[in-house]
């Protein structure tokens, strides 16, 4: 309902604004959690890691199989059109839904057993204005989560809909929203109550196959992390420069891992916060306050923090068989907050079994899962029925959320305002966004988009982004450990041209592929091998030093104006070989006259020096047909630019490699003398999107570092493919 853009509209013109290997811890693999890391792996990077205390992710969305049959404990329905996140992610991973047109929605008298339907539309309907509204305040507002709807619909719920012109919530809505754990709503502000109807009232309800559960669990294990599981945090120690969580794995021994940024997911800091509708005012003793340095304002922040004791308790009875597969209210258990404890929703998953789930409050006191269970019970007992087991109890720590008056003194403001980023730590989840999946999935996205990526035009740190978000779950997450072949050992060298004879002339490794080039849909556009690039360096190397117009020497500039492709890889090695220095341009159209990458390619001409273009005969032809197209009278802009191609000589190096096929190599002489660390390898220059163009001076020892820097960190072999 909201015509959001989608995910992959949203991600598309972003750059990570941080090295892609910066370390990011996140803290809870649940929906949250996966989601940002989701997000990170869709900016590029690459050194994500999700921690997660229990056997397996998914936090509340939780499903177990009884006989056969998978029952969603926690989060379980969802609608396309109100869901756009998780349907794009089921679709991108190929988990399968499943509609859930038969589940009926009723009613029940907890004494007689009778149930009648509810009528859900119309009730929906007559809010749809009153949310579409509030919907485009948020959209005009710029922010994210209940922050967006925070100044809006701070007013209590009672107050607010008086304001608008409303008795009361619609029944159904009142009853929805109670049912799935987010309180009476007489109690919140209006905000949550706006955040649940936006994203319930739309469309067909599905379910996923096989439960929530496995959804999260294909998701964690399709993405670029790592995710441990089985992983209680002991301690976070956080500074400046990083952070340290200390860790202990599988009951064992203790670690400390190191990270530069922390993303919180988890409940732990609400242990500063208070039980909802608990007697009990002061907040519980927990010794999960030890676990992290919270500061000042994040003390104050969360001890503001309600949570809701929520429980799910699965039982089997005998003598409901009567009853329709649904989901049935118990309206007045709903209606009265002082009966905390009973039953306020049940649920038949399945017509041909009997097992029913039951879902209850809790108060952290006097009611807890016992008291739910025996509540539970009476009300069976009451309708007629028999319990002939209870299968299993949950309890969530769930929905944490703010007092009217707390939203209403910019609770909301200063979390994300103040709080997120501080010591590198942001948090997602329930209380930011709302304690939906889709809710909980879209907003760790946008913070991820707000504070881990920028929209330049050009990146800031160079980085590859993957043509693939996740990887297909068949693709093993532990990459295969490749050893070096026999006889093969890298030697130290002191520039890329001396790799590339060396491996260029290596017995072993010159016939293997060094690059292949892949087209926008992965097909194979051409190869190279260490020898071929090897005699191609030569081949460029000799034609440039032999070259009478014009005349180029060692130390000369000349700019590469190549189409992206092996061209240019054969170029830029050509040029180091013959000790010429390469400046790489972007190409720009070639039809285009003047224009703003046109004037920057003249003035990086003339920054540098530069005394020839290299190029292909294609690209070179095109812009002359582009200078001809642009003589027309036709062609002719409207508008007057005075940026113009350098007046320079055009070489064509492709045309060098084709002539010298099967032609005796070369010898170039003049590359006898081995370059030293300091000295020039080439030109880069910035984009030029806020000035004009600087360049940069990369040398030897620099380009050779960072190679032997990649080569440490991934491992890599004369094997590895990357």
């Amino acid at each position: 309902m909201e015509g959001e853009k989608s995910i992959e509209d949203k991600f598309s013109k972003l750059h990570p604004s941080m090295a892609v290997n910066t370390k990011i811890a996140i803290l809870g693999g649940g929906p949250s959690g996966l989601s940002a890391a989701y997000a990170l792996a869709k900016l590029g990077y690459n050194n994500v890691t999700v921690i997660e205390k229990y056997h397996t992710v998914s936090g509340m969305c939780e499903s177990v199989d009884i006989e056969g049959m998978f029952y969603d404990l926690g989060g379980q329905v969802l609608a396309a059109s109100s869901s756009p996140t998780i349907f794009h992610m089921a679709k991108e991973i190929g988990c399968e839904l499943e509609e859930m047109d038969s589940h009926k929605l009723a009613l029940i008298d907890s004494y007689t057993g009778k149930y009648q339907d509810i009528q859900v539309a119309d009730d929906y309907v007559s809010v749809i204005t009153l949310t579409l509204e509030l919907q485009e305040e948020a959209k005009k507002s710029g922010r994210i989560g209940v922050h967006a709807v925070s100044d809006s619909a701070s007013e209590s719920t009672p107050a607010f809909l008086v304001g608008r012109g409303f008795e009361s919530v619609p029944k159904s809505v009142a009853y929805g929203y109670t049912a799935s754990g987010y309180g009476f709503v007489r109690d919140m502000p209006y905000a949550y109550i706006h955040e649940f109807t936006r994203t319930s009232m739309a469309g067909k309800i599905r379910r996923f196959k096989g439960g929530y559960m496995s959804f999260w669990e294909k998701i964690s294990e399709s993405l670029p992390a790592e995710i441990l599981c089985n992983t209680e945090v002991t301690s976070i120690k956080r500074r400046s420069s990083g952070v340290e969580i200390e860790v202990r794995q599988n009951g064992e021994t203790t670690s400390t891992l190191e990270f530069d940024k922390l993303i919180i997911s988890g409940a732990f800091p609400f242990v500063h916060g208070k039980t909802y509708r608990s007697p009990s005012v002061a907040p519980t003793v927990d010794k999960r306050h030890d676990i992290m340095d919270f500061s000042e304002l994040e003390k104050e922040l969360f001890s503001k923090v309600q949570t809701i004791d929520y429980y799910t308790t699965v039982m089997r009875i005998k003598g409901f068989e009567h009853l329709p597969v649904g989901f049935y209210y118990f309206g007045e258990f709903m209606d009265d907050p002082q009966t905390i404890g009973n039953p306020v929703a049940m649920q038949r998953f399945y017509s041909d079994t009997d097992v029913f789930l039951f879902w209850s409050y809790g108060n952290s006191a006097e009611i807890k899962g016992q008291e739910v269970t025996q509540l539970a019970l009476d009300a069976v007992k009451r309708m007629g029925g028999e319990v002939s087991s209870v299968v299993l109890q949950r309890r969530f720590n769930y929905f944490p959320h703010v007092e009217t008056q707390d939203m209403k003194q910019g609770f909301y403001d200063r979390i994300e305002k103040e709080l997120q980023g501080e010591l590198n730590t942001y948090y997602v989840g329930g209380l930011m966004a709302f304690e939906l999946t889709e809710r909980n999935s879209s907003y760790a996205m946008a913070l991820v988009g707000r504070h881990f990526a920028c929209d330049d035009p050009l990146p800031r740190f160079p980085y590859v982004k993957s043509l693939f978000s996740v990887m297909p779950v068949c693709f093993s997450k532990v990459p295969q450990q490749l050893d070096e072949t026999k006889g093969v050992v890298f030697p130290d060298l002191s520039s890329l041209d001396c790799y590339v004879k060396h491996w260029g002339t290596h017995s072993i490794i010159k016939s293997k592929i060094l690059y292949t080039w892949l087209n926008d849909d992965g097909e194979v556009l051409g190869r190279r091998t260490y020898e071929e690039l090897h005699a191609n360096a030569d081949c460029i190397a000799e034609k440039l030093l032999s070259s009478r117009k014009p005349v180029i020497k060692p130390g000369d500039r000349v700019l590469l104006i190549h189409v992206p492709g092996l061209e240019f890889i054969d170029a830029f090695f050509g040029c180091l070989r013959a000790r010429v220095l390469p400046v790489p341009v972007l190409p720009p159209d070639p039809l285009q006259r003047g224009g703003q990458a046109l004037l920057k390619i003249e003035n990086v001409a003339k920054s540098c020096n530069a005394v020839a273009i290299l190029s292909t005969l294609g690209y070179h032809s095109a812009v002359r047909a582009g200078l001809v197209k642009n003589l027309l009278p036709l062609y002719k802009a409207s508008g007057k630019s005075s940026a113009r191609w350098p007046n320079l000589p055009w070489i064509h190096t492709d045309s060098w490699i084709k002539k010298s096929k099967g032609l005796p190599a070369e010898n170039v002489n003049s590359t006898s003398i081995v370059p030293e660390a300091d000295d020039l390898c080439f030109l880069q220059f910035t984009s030029g999107s806020t000035g004009d163009a600087k360049g940069v001076m990369i040398t030897h020892g620099g380009i050779v570092h960072n190679v032997k820097l990649m080569r440490r960190r991934y491992r890599s072999t004369s094997n590895t493919v990357l």
